[in-house]
């Protein structure tokens, strides 16, 4: 007999809001991560070429109109990564917006390539600028770091543009 516990992570101890917004962001984060990988493939001209000249078109798939195909799942994964993308970035203003939270900026350090690392958690050095975690229901706040704000910004702005250019 297997028994099945479910552990969830402290940063989703709280009201539903905090939950959805812990686990829309990991989703649609990874969700994607798939999707950019997949629009990259469904372009790749050498694979088209592949599965048109070989083995695969003789005997296994029928490949005669792969460039359409190919087209129509680009088209449709560009519109589900904008989506999931914009959910991704805007998903910390749930709490805020329906449990009262506040989302408070705590600056990490930069390095190099251009990329922030969160702070060192609290409860590894209780230091000024410490990282609390995501949130804290105790104080109604959910944390951030400056680069998550410049994605939100950079992302709404590109994304809002670049659906009008493939559709």
């Amino acid at each position: 007999m297997c028994s099945l516990t479910l552990s969830l992570p402290p940063s989703t101890l709280g009201p539903w809001s905090v939950v959805l917004y812990d686990s829309l962001a990991r989703v649609s984060g990874r969700y994607s991560i798939i999707c950019y990988n997949f629009l990259l493939i469904t372009r790749l001209e050498c694979l088209e070429h592949i599965l048109t000249s070989s083995f695969v078109r003789k005997y296994l798939l029928d490949t005669s109109n792969i460039v359409n195909a190919n087209v129509r799942l680009h088209s449709w994964n560009g519109i589900g990564l904008c989506v999931m993308t914009l959910l991704h970035v805007w998903s910390i203003l749930f709490p805020c917006i329906t449990h009262g939270y506040t989302a408070v900026v705590v600056p990490g350090v930069w390095e190099w390539p251009a990329s922030e690392r969160t702070p060192v958690k609290c409860s590894v050095s209780d230091e000024p600028g410490c990282w609390p975690g995501d949130a804290n229901p105790g104080e109604n706040t959910l944390y951030d770091c400056n680069e998550n704000d410049l994605c939100l910004c950079i992302y709404t702005l590109t994304l809002s543009l670049y659906p009008s250019f493939s559709i």
